[in-house]
């Protein structure tokens, strides 16, 4: 298993420029990930570090749950009655706005 033979290691022109557009942060990471060899470097890391290199793919992985993006996304919201008020909660009557 391993990346593909037709993928490059260094980073598309889409994505350096998307990194380079959001944030001077961003670009840096992205130069410096080219300079360190890219995927290969990556795969020689992890393979000196495979419990760091799980650990960061499952926190990265997003829950199956877990909005997409877009407009479409969904709030889904549980309300537990069982559950007493905190101190976010706002208790009493709640008058309506004509707007």
């Amino acid at each position: 298993m391993g990346v593909p033979a037709t993928q490059s290691d260094k980073l598309p022109a889409n994505v350096k420029e998307a990194f380079q557009q959001s944030h001077p942060l961003h670009q840096a990471f992205a130069e410096v990930w080219d300079e360190l060899g890219g995927v290969d470097f990556l795969r020689d890391w992890a393979e000196d570090n495979p419990t760091a290199f799980i650990d960061i793919m499952l926190r990265l992985t997003p829950t199956p749950n877990a909005p997409l993006g877009g407009k479409d996304n969904v709030m889904h919201m549980h309300l537990h009655p069982s559950l007493q008020p905190g101190p976010l909660d706002v208790v009493g009557e709640h008058k309506k706005s004509n707007d």
